[in-house]
C-alpha cells in the first residue's frame, strides 16, 4: 500500500517557497490591496460572526487567485507518473468541495496508479543495473510499516484506507471521550485578579500577533494559510481593519466562528506498537485565523504578568525557563546530596497519560478564575473548547465528523500556556495538602517538584513525604480529567 507516498504533495498555493511567494513585501501588499478592495463591497458592520468570516475566506481566496502563483503537484517519489499526480488533483477537488464518494473512489484509484508505477520504475532499475537506487529504497522502506495497517476498537486490522476512521473512532470514544471525574473543587484564589486588558483589540495587537504567526504550516479547514493573514495584518495596511473587526467581534460576543470549532487531525506515529491507536499522537491542524486570535490573547496573558505567577518550579511552555533548566537543576540536587554526609533524596518520576488530551475544559476554567483571569477572557478560552468537531486525514482518506468532548489542541499557540497555568494551580493545592497531612519537621527539599512541560519530577527527602505528596498530586490531578500512566511512573 504505497498511496500515502504519493500524497504528500505541496498544498494548492505554494506560498511558503516558491519565487514570488508572499515573503516578497511587492506581493504581500498586492495580496493586501486586492483583500482589502473584495472586502469594500461587504457591509461587514451588519453581519455576524460567522458571515463576516466566511466573506474575509471568499476574499482571500480571491486574492489568492489573482496575486499567488498557484502550484502543480510535484512527485514525492522518483517512481510516481504524470497520471498518477492528475489522480490526486482530481482527489483533491473532490475533497475541496466534500464529495467523500468521490475522494475515497480517486483515493482506491491513486492506490492502484502507485503501485503500477512502482513496478514499472523497479522493472527499469533492474534492466539498467542500478542497484543504488534499489538500496536507497531498501533504507528508506523501514518506516513503510508505520503507516500500513491498524487495529480497530474491536480489534480487528483493518486496511490503509480505513486508517482515517478508525483513528477518528478511537479518539472520539477513547482519547477525547466524557471523562468521569468531578469539577476542580473551589479554593482560594492564588492572588489578585491579574490586569489583563479587557478592552477592544488595537491595530498594534493584531499586527504583532500576525508577526508572529509561522509560515509553512498547514492551514485548517478553510485551506487559508497564515502567509495570507501575515499579509493583511500590517498595523499601517487598510486591510488589518477587517481583522481587527473580526477579533473584536469574537471579543464583544463571546463567541468563535463556527469553523474555528473544527479541525483536521494528523495522527503522528510515537512508539509501540504501531498496529495500536494508542500510540498515536492527534495533532490539529485549525485556522490560522484563530492561531491569530489566540496569539493575540496570549499576549494580553503575558503583559498583565501571568509568567511570573506561574510557579517558580514550572519549566516549558514558558518565556527563558526551558525544560533543560529542570534537568540541570534535578542534576545538581543529585549532585548535592551525593556530597553530603548521611544524606538522602527520593526523584520521582510521574507521568501524565495524554495530558493534553484528558484536561476537562469545565475544570480548566476554575482553573483560570482561581489564577486571577478575569471572566472574560475565561468566557472567550470557554467558547474555544466547546462544540469542538474534527475530522481525521491519514493516507489521502478523510474520516467522517466527530465531537470532541476533552482536552485541549495540540497545534494551539495558546494550548501550552493553559496548561502551565493548570498545573500551577494542581501543584499549590496539592502543596497545601501536603502541608496539612505531614507535620512540619519532616525534612524537606530545596523544591518539592519540578514541571518540565507535561511531565513531573517530585523532590523528597523522605519517603512519607514522597509518597503523601505523591498521593495528593494525583487527587487533584483526577479533578482535571488528569490521571497517571504507571507504567511510566520511575523512582
Amino acid at each position: 500500500m504505497f498511496d500515502h507516498e504519493a500524497s504528500k504533495q505541496v498544498t494548492v498555493y505554494n506560498v511558503g517557497s516558491s519565487p514570488g511567494t508572499l515573503k516578497n513585501p511587492i506581493h504581500a501588499n498586492r495580496f493586501a490591496a486586492i483583500f482589502e478592495d473584495e472586502m469594500q463591497h461587504v457591509s461587514s458592520g451588519n453581519l455576524s460572526i460567522d458571515a463576516l468570516y466566511a466573506d474575509m475566506t471568499k476574499a482571500f481566496y480571491t486574492a489568492a487567485q489573482r496575486c499567488v502563483p498557484a502550484s502543480c503537484f510535484k512527485p514525492a517519489r522518483p517512481w510516481i507518473s504524470d497520471h498518477t499526480l492528475s489522480l490526486l488533483e482530481a482527489r483533491d477537488r473532490s475533497r475541496s468541495i466534500n464529495d467523500r464518494i468521490m475522494e475515497r473512489a480517486y483515493t482506491l484509484d491513486i492506490k492502484q496508479s502507485v503501485k503500477q508505477d512502482r513496478t514499472r520504475w523497479l522493472d527499469g532499475l533492474l534492466s539498467n543495473g542500478n542497484w543504488d537506487e534499489i538500496r536507497k529504497l531498501r533504507r528508506n522502506s523501514k518506516s513503510n510499516h508505520l503507516r500500513g495497517r491498524l487495529r480497530d476498537m474491536q480489534g480487528n486490522t483493518v486496511d490503509s484506507d480505513q486508517r482515517a476512521e478508525t483513528l477518528a473512532e478511537y479518539f472520539a470514544k477513547v482519547q477525547w471521550a466524557v471523562r468521569p471525574v468531578t469539577c476542580a473543587i473551589r479554593h482560594e484564589p492564588l492572588g489578585d485578579p491579574l490586569p489583563v486588558d479587557v478592552g477592544t483589540f488595537s491595530a498594534g495587537e493584531v499586527a504583532r500577533a500576525g508577526k508572529q504567526l509561522k509560515r509553512n504550516k498547514a492551514s485548517g479547514v478553510d485551506e487559508v494559510p497564515a502567509e495570507f493573514w501575515k499579509a493583511v495584518c500590517s498595523e499601517h495596511a487598510p486591510a488589518c481593519k477587517y481583522v481587527v473587526e473580526l477579533c473584536n467581534c469574537v471579543w464583544a460576543s463571546g463567541h468563535v466562528p463556527k469553523a474555528w470549532h473544527e479541525a483536521t487531525i494528523r495522527a503522528i506515529f510515537k512508539k509501540g506498537d504501531p498496529l495500536s491507536c494508542e500510540n498515536s499522537r492527534p495533532i490539529s491542524l485549525i485556522s490560522a485565523a484563530y492561531k491569530l486570535f489566540a496569539v493575540a490573547l496570549l499576549n494580553r496573558l503575558k503583559n498583565a504578568g501571568a509568567e511570573s505567577r506561574l510557579s517558580s518550579t514550572q519549566f516549558g511552555f514558558r518565556s527563558q525557563r526551558g525544560s533543560s533548566d529542570a534537568i540541570l537543576i534535578a542534576r545538581r540536587l543529585l549532585e548535592d546530596a551525593w556530597s553530603r554526609k548521611d544524606s538522602s533524596l527520593i526523584l520521582m518520576a510521574l507521568d501524565w497519560a495524554k495530558a493534553f488530551d484528558s484536561i476537562s475544559p469545565t475544570s480548566l476554567a476554575m482553573a483560570l478564575e482561581r489564577f486571577g483571569v478575569p471572566p472574560s477572557f475565561i468566557n472567550i478560552v470557554a467558547s474555544i473548547y466547546s462544540d469542538r468537531k474534527f475530522t481525521v486525514r491519514d493516507c489521502g482518506c478523510t474520516s467522517n465528523k466527530y465531537d470532541q468532548h476533552h482536552g485541549i489542541s495540540q497545534g494551539c499557540p495558546l494550548s501550552p500556556f493553559l496548561f502551565s497555568i493548570m498545573m500551577t494551580v494542581l501543584i499549590a493545592d496539592a502543596s497545601y495538602a501536603v502541608k496539612n497531612t505531614l507535620s512540619n519537621h519532616l525534612p524537606k527539599a530545596i523544591v518539592n517538584e519540578l514541571m518540565y512541560a507535561d511531565d513531573t519530577l517530585l523532590v523528597a527527602m523522605d519517603s512519607d513525604f514522597a509518597a503523601t505528596h505523591m498521593r495528593d498530586i494525583e487527587r487533584c490531578g483526577s479533578q482535571y480529567g488528569l490521571s497517571f500512566n504507571w507504567r511510566k511512573v520511575e523512582i
